[in-house]
Order: C-alpha cells, then sequence, then structure tokens
C-alpha cells in the first residue's frame, strides 16, 4: 500500500507544486511551489531507489530525510497561501 500512497502523493503533490508555481501571487509562493514540486520528485526517486535497492540503509535514510523536507514545504505552502488569503 505505500508504494500506490507514493503514486499518489507525487500525482496530488507535483499538481499542487504546479498550481502554486502557476498562480502564485508572492514571490514566497512561488518559490515554495518550486520546492515542493522538486521535493515530491526526489522523494519519489528516492522511494523507487530504495525498493530496487532491496532498502539499502543509506537509501532508505535519504528517503526519511527527504519525506520530513516534504513535510516541511507542505506547512510552508500552507502557511503561504493563508498569507495570501
Amino acid at each position: 500500500i505505500h508504494r500506490w500512497m507514493g503514486w499518489v502523493v507525487a500525482f496530488v503533490g507535483l499538481a499542487f507544486a504546479c498550481s502554486l508555481w502557476r498562480w502564485g501571487q508572492q514571490t514566497r509562493t512561488r518559490l515554495v511551489g518550486v520546492g515542493l514540486g522538486i521535493t515530491v520528485a526526489s522523494q519519489f526517486a528516492l522511494g523507487a531507489l530504495t525498493v530496487l535497492t532491496v532498502v539499502h540503509l543509506w537509501t532508505a535514510v535519504a528517503h526519511q530525510v527527504v519525506g520530513f523536507i516534504l513535510l516541511s514545504f507542505s506547512v510552508a505552502a500552507a502557511h503561504s497561501l493563508k498569507r495570501a488569503a
């Protein structure tokens, strides 16, 4: 189920990042959109690499660290939308 959720998060995250970048009123909101998109793509790639390397330790650790960064960008996106409203 984790792999399917990875696809869902990648699709929704990239769509949300694109909408932030495209329709963001402030420069900060647009930059958060770019950061969110890059982080979602990196997280997806690291998840696939973790599976392909049969859960190599450092790949799995990098996947966890980028997951935390993804959460941070998501909070920053929510905060920037709250400011814009």
